[in-house]
């Protein structure tokens, strides 16, 4: 049942938790407390703006701050999107955009709502020295070293200022931990060849199909840790305006090898947004079982949002998933001894910063 677990947070997080699985089924979302730390619990989790869109109308100035903060950044990264649309079209460039924009617009359908820092963008990875160029060419600003050294050290993307304040994020991997990535098989070239056009404020670009834009919010939100309400909620909202057939999702997981990570992300989705509309997938594997049980314990001990309150999250079961249950197991036994002697030196030492998600 959603919800489950929710007992152990604070007020802020449990209002959040309630809002959240309202947006999920199109329900009114309900009064928020008169405490306001339910708005800090909401940024957190990265859902405060979506939250506000529905809360809508409201007389409430941090509110009307947020929908004014979304509204500036939703026009900027529009012009910044129509400058790399200009860019690499008259370039002859192959692009995708994704997340996002494509989210906010596509798959929430309400323009600004959903929060998006930067602009993803991918290329073949053959274009990816011309696309650099032409951005250089045009007066952008790299904002982490050459590419070539990048892409030298595993990893997928490169980052860059476009002209209006967007940072942007310039792919040939969609996965851009070269540790990962063996784990996993998504080709820049499949997603290309399964693109679909769509049509973004007034500019037409192309972005991935509805199921691989399910598969990429499973991936995504996996990879992210799993322990915030907007990776689930992303994730929801990619079923809600997909009308593939559960089998095709499947099939497709597996060529991708992230069907343990679907089914894990899914087991967290009904766990706490949304049982409804989710894809009927066949009955998992013993070691699928078990990971998924593994899960299941951790998340109802640690719900989404107990890392804000200084406790354990989940993540670590997330950010050690891998294509298969023997793998998984194996990642996890590795980064767990890591993991406690961060949190305990987090536990004793509140200046002390984790090294990569270790709640």
């Amino acid at each position: 049942m959603p919800g489950t677990g929710v007992r152990r947070l604070d007020a802020g997080n449990t209002f959040v938790h309630a809002a959240v699985r309202t947006v999920a089924i199109g329900a009114q979302v309900p009064e928020p407390p008169e405490e306001p730390a339910w708005r800090e619990r909401a940024a957190q989790h990265g859902v405060l703006s979506i939250i506000a869109e529905h809360l809508q109308p409201r007389v409430d100035d941090e509110l009307r701050a947020v929908r004014r903060r979304r509204t500036v950044h939703h026009l900027r990264t529009m012009a910044d999107l129509r400058f790399v649309q200009k860019s690499f079209d008259e370039a002859g460039i192959g692009w995708l955009v994704f997340k996002g924009p494509v989210l906010s617009e596509i798959i929430y359908q309400r323009p600004g709502a959903r929060d998006c820092g930067d602009l993803d963008v991918l290329v073949h990875p053959r274009d990816v020295g011309p696309a650099v160029d032409r951005l250089l060419d045009q007066g952008v600003v790299p904002l982490r070293g050459d590419w070539r050294g990048v892409r030298a050290q595993g990893d997928g993307e490169c980052e860059f200022l476009l002209p209006h304040g967007t940072p942007i994020d310039l792919h040939w991997d969609v996965i851009n931990d070269g540790r990962v990535r063996p784990s996993f098989s998504v080709p820049t070239g499949k997603l290309f060849a399964a693109s679909r056009a769509v049509r973004i404020d007034d500019q037409d670009v192309r972005t991935f199909s509805p199921v691989d834009t399910v598969l990429h919010a499973a991936l995504h939100g996996c990879r992210s840790g799993g322990d915030r309400l907007r990776w689930l909620l992303d994730l929801q909202q990619s079923l809600l305006r997909c009308d593939a057939e559960s089998a095709e999702i499947l099939e497709r997981a597996k060529v991708f090898r992230v069907e343990l990570v679907l089914r894990t992300m899914l087991n967290r989705l009904a766990l706490f947004v949304c049982d409804r509309g989710l894809p009927r997938l066949p009955a998992p594997t013993a070691g699928q079982r078990t990971w998924l049980a593994a899960d299941t314990f951790a998340m109802t001990r640690y719900p989404p949002g107990s890392r804000y309150q200084g406790r354990f999250s989940g993540a670590i079961m997330t950010d050690s998933t891998r294509a298969g249950a023997a793998r998984s197991w194996a990642t996890l036994l590795g980064v767990a001894p890591r993991t406690l002697r961060e949190r305990h030196t987090l536990r004793h030492d509140k200046t002390a910063r984790p090294s990569h998600n270790p709640l």
